[in-house]
């Protein structure tokens, strides 16, 4: 069946473009609690994205999200041992942030670079995301809740 036959043929209440991780936890999320849900993926998984990393109040969200929206799989990414355990063995802790002003062509400034440490438990460890573990772990979930994904499909136009 062609994609545009998919569209057709089904009436979804949401399109989400992107099935990276907000787009997966949104489909999840919706799909769980009875939405129709379209995800249109440009690429296909699995597929390398650039890593993601996470503040106290990112994971504290997850928990949030996993338990206000009845998605208890969420909230195997609000922590540094759930996500080892449960999603991907590939993710790492997060020690700190670094900001680096950079001119092209020049030696970086040591003056101009700024190191802020993470929280350490029971607000921490931060957590960097192997995004591509993590997308994929997050796009099984939505789909075992009733979201219809479409991979490969480039978007040129909207016609609503």
């Amino acid at each position: 069946m062609s994609d545009q036959h998919l569209a057709a043929k089904n009436k979804f209440d949401v399109v989400i473009l992107g099935s990276g991780i907000g787009g997966t936890l949104l489909g999840a999320i919706l799909a769980r609690n009875g939405v129709k849900v379209l995800i249109l993926e440009q690429s296909a998984h699995p597929r390398f994205a650039i890593g993601e990393s996470t503040v106290p109040e990112t994971t504290q969200m997850f928990g949030i999200l996993a338990k206000r929206y009845a998605v208890p799989e969420i909230e195997k990414l609000s922590n540094y041992q759930n996500v080892r355990t449960s999603v991907s063995s590939a993710c790492g802790i997060k020690r700190n942030f670094s900001f680096i002003y950079h001119r092209p062509g020049e030696a970086q400034r040591p003056q101009e670079a700024t190191q802020f440490p993470t929280w350490a438990p029971p607000f921490g460890p931060d957590i960097h995301f192997y995004r591509q573990d993590v997308d994929a772990y997050m796009l099984a979930v939505a789909i075992r809740y009733g979201a219809v994904v479409q991979q490969n499909i480039g978007v040129t136009e909207i016609e609503i």
